[in-house]
């Protein structure tokens, strides 16, 4: 009558724990993360399932290589209600979409597609997109103030992945990416636009 979790042991380590010891990602690599990341969030949008805590220290890298996105403590069933208090924050600031952080439902795929821009510039670049001395600040900066341009920081990073990065961080979920294969179309486009 007793319900178990099984959950497959991932012993790689995090993707937080080998950015702490890398400093940053060659963009090549990045965009094969990112591909990763987005098959992991195309199952979960599928079956329904809003992340909403997505960052480095949630994606784990197992000893081949292949990305797992784990922690889906704080996930939203698009089809359930009363998960969490109407209006409450519930995140990871350094991550969080303005929708988000607002506390405006619905939290949507495109609140998860935020999350992944900022996973993916901190990747290249070695810090998340905005940073703050208090919370209260980084709340603000993603609410109201525009990304700088990855490509000041890594300067090899392709302009095609710069622009993506700049719509996956719209402020309008509107203005994001329908989708997470969307983006992962546009990130082998980016592969194939350098190629030739």
């Amino acid at each position: 009558g007793q319900y178990a979790l099984a959950m497959e042991l991932v012993e790689g380590g995090t993707l937080a724990a080998e950015l702490k010891r890398r400093g940053k990602f060659p963009w090549e690599e990045v965009i094969r993360i990112g591909q990763q990341i987005c098959l992991a969030l195309d199952h979960a949008h599928s079956a329904g399932i809003i992340h909403r805590d997505l960052k480095p220290s949630n994606l784990l890298r197992g000893k081949d290589g292949k990305i797992k996105l784990a922690d889906f403590g704080i996930a939203r069933d698009t089809e359930a209600t009363g998960l969490t208090a109407t209006g409450r924050t519930v995140g990871t600031f350094a991550y969080m979409a303005p929708e988000q952080i607002r506390g405006e439902p619905p939290v949507t795929a495109q609140t998860n597609l935020y999350a992944l821009g900022c996973v993916l510039f901190e990747l290249l670049t070695g810090s998340p997109p905005f940073g703050g001395e208090t919370a209260a600040e980084l709340l603000y900066q993603h609410i109201e103030k525009k990304p700088m341009r990855v490509s000041t920081v890594a300067l090899e990073c392709p302009v095609w992945f710069d622009a993506l990065l700049q719509q996956l961080l719209e402020k309008d979920p509107q203005r994001r990416p329908r989708d997470a294969m969307t983006v992962s179309a546009a990130l082998a486009e980016v592969q194939s636009k350098v190629a030739n």
